[in-house]
């Protein structure tokens, strides 16, 4: 903390980077097991842990600068900036999000092998059958349930943060026009 003045969320911010770069570390070494093995297994278990953690931190995150910028504790320029850090941080939990996936033993090649291209019920004419989206190619309903609950979550975070944000706005113009 000390090297960041006392800040925590850069301190905090570091922290999640350096989680990021473990995670992809450790996604990488998964990929070198067989898929059969125990350490595979692990490995996967693992990383689904932190992967958890690390979307909680970005939320944490995300919420710590809202609050710091609504307080007037940084200025609009070290705001945009580390929204700009947050936005890069984003992009590399979607870039572990993909690496993840990619070596899953279900994924689409797998399923279009077996299914062949005949939709998801395996009728031409099923008006149900429709392409998967790109987030839940190679999920199974567990997961998708999993996936939902947790853009649902952030998105419940998000409104609270904005509500937060309206009432003290609220509360300024009340006073300033009170005052």
């Amino acid at each position: 903390m000390a090297g960041f003045g006392g800040d925590s969320w850069l301190s905090e911010f570091s922290s999640c980077e350096q989680q990021a770069q473990e995670i992809l570390e450790k996604i990488h070494e998964r990929n070198k097991q067989q898929r059969s093995g125990a350490n595979y297994s692990k490995l996967n278990s693992a990383i689904r842990v932190q992967m958890k953690k690390f979307s909680r931190d970005l939320v944490t995150l995300r919420q710590g600068l809202s609050k710091a910028s609504s307080a007037y504790h940084i200025t609009q320029r070290e705001m945009q900036r580390r929204q700009d850090m947050l936005d890069n941080l984003s992009a590399k939990e979607r870039q572990i999000e993909d690496a993840f996936r990619n070596d899953r033993p279900d994924n689409s090649e797998g399923r279009s092998n077996l299914f062949g291209n005949q939709g998801s019920a395996g009728f031409h004419d099923d008006p149900w059958a429709t392409e998967e989206s790109e987030e839940t190619r190679g999920l199974g309903v567990s997961d998708i349930r999993q996936q939902q609950t947790r853009v649902m979550d952030e998105q419940d975070q998000g409104l609270d943060v904005l509500s937060t944000i309206i009432a003290d706005a609220r509360n300024s113009s009340d006073q300033a026009i009170a005052g």
